[in-house]
């Protein structure tokens, strides 16, 4: 083509205007091929990392606003601290609240309440002296006898009992990562924090302290087969979307013994959910974890 142009025809003034428009008349056919090239694409997957290697966020989760009902009505299966998890509570506050004494038996049917109960309010008189109360229909009769005793009688003021506070000091805690695999921070369900470890399917999951199993089911939205066990009167730690659950409600288990098996029960993929609890409250568990290798 480049030769033929240059022949002594495409010289003159019809040639050249000719040359002209053969070239616009190219410009579609060129443009159309070189939209067929494709741009190079990253690659997004996550090299696979040892336990405590922390990975960036795949992206970005905006966290919802956590709304807690004033009340709870108990499932089957479920248990006072899952239900303390559930809305983010101290199982021991909960527990305080609706009069439930220790080992924290709770039954199907039976109603919770997720704030503090209403102290009754006192009527103040003039310069905030308690006991006059104001007049209504404007009877303004005295009362008599019994009644004047009654409305004598002082409210009782509802008192919530203060925890009690262990003897001595704390036991430190020695955390261990739970499995190994490639770790994102994440925000979980209702803005709680936590991890994701992505592993395989059917990889070991192990408790990261010595505790109490205190609830190994899936009644919890969101979380899939979850294991939750508790370690001392402060910290829990959860152990959510497993494939398998090896271990009971009040079993004693040690740092590092399995518990469960990874899986994808309640998510889209392979992984295990970890979170911790500090005094019912979520908490960073890199805060908590051993720093990476």
């Amino acid at each position: 083509m480049e030769r033929l142009l240059q022949e002594p025809f495409f010289r003159q003034p019809v040639g050249r205007a000719l040359r002209c428009l053969i070239c616009f008349s190219l410009l579609p056919l060129l443009s159309g091929c070189a939209g067929n090239v494709s741009a190079p694409v990253a690659s997004r997957d996550l090299a696979t990392a040892p336990a405590g290697k922390v990975l960036k966020k795949e992206k970005r989760v905006t966290s919802r606003r956590f709304v807690r009902p004033a009340n709870h009505r108990v499932q089957k299966g479920e248990t006072l601290y899952a239900i303390a998890w559930r809305y983010r509570l101290d199982y021991r506050t909960l527990a305080r609240w609706n009069g439930v004494r220790p080992p924290y038996l709770i039954y199907p049917g039976q109603v919770l309440r997720l704030a503090p109960p209403v102290t009754p309010a006192r009527h103040l008189g003039r310069a905030g002296k308690p006991g006059a109360r104001p007049r209504t229909d404007g009877a303004g009769t005295r009362p008599s006898g019994r009644d004047r005793q009654k409305d004598a009688e002082p409210v009782t003021k509802v008192k919530e009992a203060r925890e009690r506070v262990p003897e001595g000091r704390r036991e430190r805690l020695k955390w261990i990562w739970p499995a190994q695999g490639k770790v994102v921070p994440t925000r979980a369900a209702l803005g709680a924090k936590g991890i994701d470890i992505y592993g395989r399917l059917g990889q070991s999951v192990r408790a990261a302290e010595d505790g109490e199993v205190v609830y190994s089911g899936s009644g919890l939205i969101g979380y899939g087969k979850l294991v939750i066990i508790k370690h001392n009167d402060e910290f829990l730690s959860a152990y959510a979307h497993n494939q398998t659950l090896l271990v009971k409600e009040g079993e004693q288990v040690k740092r590092g013994q399995q518990i469960a098996t990874m899986g994808q029960s309640g998510t889209e993929r392979v992984k295990l959910h970890f979170e911790i609890r500090k005094d019912g409250k979520p908490v960073p568990p890199l805060r908590y974890l051993p720093a990476p290798r």
